[in-house]
């Protein structure tokens, strides 16, 4: 027979392993048993095409041994034959029966297998759902607050001030953008050390924007939630160079990368 093909119940099994191992599709799953269903009604049509062509082949030289022997040899080999295709018949009945029940009993495995994997991801993404929704409920958002009138040294009748952010909770790799005015002073990741940057204001009102350009940088051993939090101060500049008014606000905003909040500041 052309294109002879071998299939045993340990086939079957590695076959349905594999696909029972990969990421499930829910139509594959669907679609799992029918293929399984043809699987095995081919390998019954392959495996009783291979015992009709053991027996055909066996009809053939009996029957050619007949042709060159005599009559009464003729005769027992005939009987010979029968007997023989007869235990052949039942030895190939049983293990096709054999074969079947494995088959059988395997897939029965994967099928609690499967219902205990999918059980299992239902208990993991209801565990993660309630832990959203109670992180969700205990989180307060702190938004940065308008500053009033500041009192500065000038320095060729410019304010000038000192601005430092960082990172006031676990370092994760938040990365940190400031502007003032509209012009960038600032952008890179914060730390628990502060980032200090002295810059010239404006007479009268100053817009500090701070914007959260990732939620979290996912470094070190934090809570990886998407919000930003940090710090950041304000001072003014004594005659001497040196700080001599601070004031600073903590923020705590939920969103991941966008996220912006503004503090107003007053410079006489």
């Amino acid at each position: 027979m052309k294109g002879n093909k071998k299939f045993g119940a340990a086939a079957v099994v590695a076959i349905l392993t594999v696909g029972a191992q990969g990421p499930a599709q829910a139509q594959e799953k669907k679609n799992g048993w029918q293929v399984l269903s043809d699987t095995l009604g081919e390998m019954s049509r392959i495996m009783l095409e291979q015992e009709q062509e053991k027996q055909r082949q066996k009809a053939e030289a009996a029957e050619r041994k007949s042709r060159s022997s005599s009559s009464s040899s003729s005769s027992s080999s005939s009987s010979s034959y029968g007997s023989s295709s007869s235990r052949s018949s039942s030895s190939y009945g049983t293990d096709h029966r054999n074969i079947l029940e494995r088959m059988n009993d395997d897939v029965a495995a994967l099928s609690r297998r499967a219902q205990e994997q999918a059980r299992m991801e239902k208990e993991e993404r209801d565990a993660a759902a309630r832990k959203a929704a109670e992180e969700a409920a205990a989180f307060k958002a702190v938004h940065l607050r308008d500053w009033g009138s500041w009192s500065t040294t000038t320095v060729q009748g410019v304010p000038v001030m000192e601005i430092a952010v960082r990172d006031n909770a676990c370092e994760d790799g938040d990365i940190l953008q400031v502007a003032v005015n509209g012009v960038g002073i600032f952008r890179g990741e914060i730390t628990n050390t502060p980032q200090k940057m002295r810059i010239g204001f404006n007479r009268g009102t100053n817009n500090i924007q701070v914007t959260a350009v990732n939620g979290s940088g996912r470094k070190g051993a934090c809570d990886y939630a998407d919000q930003n939090t940090g710090e950041i101060s304000v001072s003014s500049i004594a005659a001497n160079g040196q700080v001599s008014r601070t004031a600073t606000q903590t923020w705590s905003v939920r969103g991941g990368a966008g996220t912006q909040s503004n503090i107003v500041v007053e410079a006489q």
